[in-house]
């Protein structure tokens, strides 16, 4: 791991987690924090690990899925550039890392010292407010997860996980299909099928990997209907 440059804690300076924070307090997390960079592939923490740290993405991707005993993978959410993940073990309530984090490219991501932040809450009333307000929007975030992933079809699956993780200047999605696939829970050939579907109605188009949208209030009109 590598000491934290300018531009990581400038990064950390403007996450939410942080925003209740004393100068001497922000101090001793960049102080705690380090540096990993990780290659395409290569895990940050592995299921079942003893978690010390929580972490904000730098650059790349990072993405948290399970593997079956036959390899099978499950995507269970991307983690994008300046997004923490992890914050569970900021309460000290788990005991395991429920999950693996695999970078899907090359990426930075900054970790940070759990027990030191815990230390600066027990001082910091305001800080642990901000902190139970991010957690709940994280929880909020999952409960419609689970709404997506079991009350609706596969179609309203795709097309929202296109209109929410599209750049916005250029409304394209670059995602391995089989990383979708299993993040959406559907199978590889049902998101064939299903893309054909809308570039036959010219609502996307694909080019490899990249998915783009050609007409975004058309998608999002199209979206309500499957709702």
């Amino acid at each position: 791991m590598n000491p934290l440059h300018e531009a990581h804690q400038r990064l950390l300076r403007q996450q939410p987690l942080f925003s209740q924070l004393k100068p001497d307090q922000m101090a001793l997390i960049i102080q705690a924090s380090q540096v990993r960079h990780l290659s395409k592939g290569q895990f940050l923490f592995k299921k079942g690990d003893v978690p010390t740290h929580f972490y904000v993405v730098f650059s790349g991707r990072v993405k948290l899925n399970l593997l079956s005993e036959f390899g099978d993978e499950k995507v269970v959410t991307i983690i994008e550039q300046a997004t923490t993940f992890a914050e569970a073990i900021i309460l000290g309530s788990v005991p395991f890392c429920p999950l693996n984090a695999e970078a899907m490219e090359a990426s930075e991501v900054i970790c940070i010292h759990a027990a030191t932040y815990r230390d600066i809450l027990s001082q910091s009333p305001q800080a642990c407010f901000q902190t139970i307000a991010q957690l709940s929007k994280r929880l909020h975030w999952m409960i419609g997860e689970i709404d997506r992933l079991t009350l609706r079809n596969a179609t309203y699956r795709l097309v929202h996980y296109v209109l929410e993780h599209s750049h916005s200047s250029e409304k394209t999605v670059d995602t391995p299909k089989a990383v979708m696939a299993s993040r959406i829970s559907v199978k590889p050939e049902t998101l064939s099928r299903i893309l054909k579907q809308l570039q036959d109605q010219s609502l996307l188009e694909t080019d490899g990997r990249e998915i783009r949208i050609l007409n975004e209030p058309e998608l999002k009109a199209f979206l309500s209907t499957l709702d």
